[in-house]
């Protein structure tokens, strides 16, 4: 049996884990592991809890893998922004089809601004525009590839193109990176002409954004780790944080839920 690319990413983050020895100055191994996807706040957070002493390892595998971690044992907290086709609704569809509820709470998050990241001088009206422009995509199994392969099935019907000659005649479809950072340098420093990430990220860029769609970021959380003290510190600061450029904060920002 083959595995899946999201399935080898799982397992090389899992061999990474198994050998770290980060970056505690005594070369202890940190007990708190977030997983998932890439996020300005959620940086800021580890930033700040590192700088203060808490030993916390951060890795960027996107949502699905974040989940999986977390339903796995091998995160204690993920961060996801996964959509449902079908439905629209954010997250919670997820935790139910996998059986999420069983190992893990969702902590309410806040709402991104997803949208097309490209330098000022390029003009972006109708989304047919990034035909012919040449893209730096996101990883298999983040919420953010996600978002945009249902991008490109809507230009595909708008056009009459089938998605997958889409794909194929998109330059730089294949080239892949794993967070929103990565993203907005590519495209700040003329390696891609656009690619889709958060307006946050973007504009600590200079870059210019076309809004695509205003997602729900939830925090996942492991059911046995939700006293460990870090994991609390994480969470008291999910529900502190402050209102900035491309982010909205819910009136229930924090709340946790369990099934």
């Amino acid at each position: 049996m083959l595995l899946t690319i999201e399935g080898r990413e799982v397992l090389n983050t899992y061999r990474t884990m198994t050998r770290r020895y980060v970056w505690n100055p005594d070369g202890s191994v940190c007990d708190t592991v977030y997983a998932g996807s890439d996020d300005c706040i959620v940086r800021d957070i580890i930033s700040e809890m590192r700088s203060e002493g808490y030993c916390i390892d951060a890795y960027w595998v996107g949502s699905m893998n974040g989940l999986s971690m977390v339903m796995n044992g091998l995160a204690d907290i993920a961060g996801i922004h996964l959509v449902d086709p079908m439905s629209g609704e954010y997250n919670v569809s997820y935790m139910d089809s996998l059986g999420a509820w069983d190992n893990a709470v969702l902590m309410r998050g806040y709402l991104r601004l997803l949208g097309i990241v490209h330098r000022p001088y390029l003009s972006i009206g109708d989304l047919t525009d990034i035909l012919g422009l040449r893209m730096v995509n996101r990883n298999p199994g983040s919420g953010t590839r996600l978002a945009t392969e249902l991008l490109l099935s809507g230009i595909a019907r708008h056009t009459g193109y089938d998605v997958e000659e889409l794909r194929r005649t998109i330059k730089g479809y294949n080239d892949v990176v794993k967070t929103h950072v990565e993203v907005t340098e590519k495209v700040a420093r003329g390696l891609a002409d656009y690619g889709v990430a958060i307006t946050g990220q973007a504009l600590a860029m200079g870059l210019s954004v076309k809004p695509i769609a205003l997602e729900e970021f939830d925090i996942i959380i492991s059911k046995t780790s939700i006293d460990k003290p870090t994991v609390k510190e994480f969470i008291r600061r999910i529900n502190k944080v402050n209102l900035r450029p491309g982010y909205v904060i819910l009136r229930n920002t924090g709340e946790l839920y369990s099934r």
